[in-house]
């Protein structure tokens, strides 16, 4: 089983790009590294939302990770 994002939440946030677009104001503020006098990260936040949810590992690719670690620590399944 393939993991698939809900198709809403990418049209929202596509939405909100066409919007930032025409009216050059980001629908949700701009994202920046919380705790740091200056950040390299000054995107539009729907921007990072979206690069997050489009290019996240699946789960699959996760839980292969992590049985991965478990087992370089000794840990096996």
């Amino acid at each position: 089983m393939e993991f698939q994002v809900a198709s809403y939440p990418l049209a929202l946030l596509n939405l909100m790009d066409e919007d930032y677009g025409s009216t050059g104001q980001p629908p949700l503020g701009i994202a920046r590294r919380s705790g740091a006098e200056s950040s390299t990260l000054n995107v539009p936040a729907h921007r990072l939302l979206k690069a997050l949810i489009t290019h996240s590992p699946s789960p699959e690719t996760i839980a292969k990770e992590s049985l991965v670690e478990l087992e370089s620590v000794g840990i096996r399944g």
